[in-house]
């Protein structure tokens, strides 16, 4: 009998130990849940961010894009304005130089 308490004894301290364990590793569970569950939450925050992001690249690429074709435009036809201004001030050159000429020869 003495040995079967003594048993009993052991069996129960051992269970409590077991217990506690079982308990301690609970806690541990329950705590890197909560981690996961915060990381989750930053990940979902974080995607929303870049896909703001991603919106607002995408916006002013077009801008960009918009502009970038306006100036072109504007360049082109300053280039064509440019150019007739070139040759009016050739031709104006040519008829100052004949009617310097003239005048020398009269």
């Amino acid at each position: 009998l003495t040995d079967t308490l003594d048993c009993l004894e052991l069996t129960q301290s051992e269970l409590a130990a077991e217990k506690e364990k079982a308990a301690e590793l609970q806690e541990s569970v329950d705590s890197i849940k909560m981690e996961v569950n915060e990381a989750n939450a930053a990940i979902i925050e974080h995607q929303g961010k870049v896909a703001v992001a991603e919106e607002e690249l995408k916006k002013t690429s077009e801008e960009h894009n918009e502009s970038k074709t306006t100036l072109d435009a504007r360049i082109t036809e300053l280039q064509k304005d440019l150019d007739v201004a070139m040759d009016n001030n050739e031709s104006l050159m040519k008829k100052l130089k004949e009617a310097s000429d003239d005048l020398e020869t009269k």
